[in-house]
């Protein structure tokens, strides 16, 4: 699950085990040595209206040891509150101002990795005093590597603000908690036995519900080839809240991961969801999809692809769940000592009541999004100047867009 908020600036993901982490971007010098491509993690979408991240030349690492990081933010959004512009539905605009410092600490050694992060995020809007304030986040996580066997477990908690337009465009501060520990069993050169937990709770303040889910799947991977890697498996869910009735599922999955050094890489978990919710007696099938794909084409320009598909606990609306599918495509493109980043995403999400019955909230959510990024001050800063265009259709229609510029810099 990605803790992020509306009112951050462009960020850069930083991945650590099982777990993502948004934090202020943390700036290498260019001439970094390049590093083998790994798949983006793909999370379901958290509703927040994330900034278009900066856009980093390929193959720039986080150095090991402690580092610092901080960023400000200038952001005007035409459409705070999502409104379509009808009777009880105004639309207001907002300009946000943002500042954010951070901190990163990672040692590596031959058998175990240590990795600590912290981020604040204070944020003022101009219009409405009333909103804004203090987020942050923090992670630790631990791997240990010894064949044949490799662990690694992640911690994360956060607070979240904005809007969101998963709790009907209100202005919600989320506080969000997310564990995950993974295993791999090595049994042969080209053989093994992966095994993934995973536990999220979500807590929304202004009435909305606490929602919380676990997760646990078991896979034997096969190396098929030398880039490919492919598995079956087996996966189980449970999912509640204060309000819902509870979703538990069972059914067979298969993991796809495939990697070129540092042309390609891809990873995909893809399964059938055998879902049963509790006190009603009531049975249905889904699915439950990741897809995660990274390609650099040169040095030049590259692309990613995400797509997630899933259930969740719906914590704006009581006792139900919500059903998502959503995909980006997002390309980056180096222009001397500047680089632009352009996105595409769509999501569309259905209601999910345990009874059966017909319920409304049927909505499709577009975005585009784009960055231009350049260094400054001797490579150690990066200004970023951003824009994206937000559409919402069905249930809720809403349009607007959001320009800005942000200033970070490490040390």
């Amino acid at each position: 699950m990605m803790a992020a908020g509306i009112d951050a600036f462009p960020v850069f993901p930083m991945k650590f085990p099982l777990l993502v982490i948004t934090l202020p971007v943390l700036l290498l010098p260019l001439a970094a040595e390049a590093q083998d491509l790994e798949a983006p993690l793909v999370a379901p979408p958290s509703g927040f209206s994330e900034l278009p991240s900066g856009m980093l030349p390929a193959g720039n690492e986080l150095l090991q040891g402690l580092a610092y990081s901080v960023s400000s933010g200038y952001t005007y959004d035409s459409n705070l509150f999502q409104g379509s512009g009808r009777a009880g539905s105004p639309i207001e605009d907002d300009i946000i101002l943002s500042f954010s410092p951070g901190m990163t600490y990672r040692t590596q050694g031959s058998t175990w990795t240590l990795g600590l992060v912290g981020s604040l995020n204070y944020s003022s809007f101009l219009n409405n005093d009333d909103l804004g304030g203090l987020g942050y986040n923090t992670a630790v996580d631990l791997s240990y590597s010894q064949k044949p066997l490799t662990m690694a477990a992640s911690l994360g908690y956060g607070l979240s603000q904005g809007v969101n337009r998963n709790y009907g465009s209100s202005y919600v501060e989320n506080k969000s908690f997310n564990g995950s520990f993974r295993a791999s069993y090595s049994l042969s050169p080209k053989t093994s036995i992966d095994a993934r937990l995973g536990h999220s709770i979500s807590v929304p303040d202004g009435g909305f519900t606490t929602t919380e889910s676990t997760n646990f799947d078991i896979t034997a991977m096969w190396k098929a080839t030398p880039l490919i890697t492919v598995g079956p498996g087996i996966g189980w869910s449970w999912q509640g809240g204060d309000t819902q009735a509870t979703r538990e599922t069972v059914g067979p999955l298969l993991r796809l991961s495939y990697k070129l050094s540092q042309k390609v890489a891809l990873d995909g978990n893809f399964g059938v969801d055998y879902a049963e919710f509790g006190g009603t007696g009531r049975s249905t099938t889904s699915f439950s999809n990741r897809l995660g794909v990274d390609y650099r084409a040169s040095s030049l320009w590259g692309m990613n692809l995400s797509l997630s598909q899933g259930t969740q606990a719906d914590g704006a609306s009581a006792g139900n769940f919500r059903e998502t599918t959503a995909w980006r495509i997002g390309i980056n493109r180096k222009i001397r000592r500047a680089n632009l980043g352009l996105g595409l995403s769509y999501e569309t999400n259905e209601t999910v009541t345990p009874t059966g019955a017909g319920a409304a909230g049927e909505r499709d959510y577009l975005r585009f999004d784009s960055s231009l990024s350049m260094p400054v001050f001797w490579q150690r800063a990066q200004a970023t100047t951003f824009i994206s265009w937000n559409q919402e259709s069905g249930s809720r229609e809403w349009d607007g867009f959001r320009f800005g510029i942000s200033l970070s810099a490490a040390f």
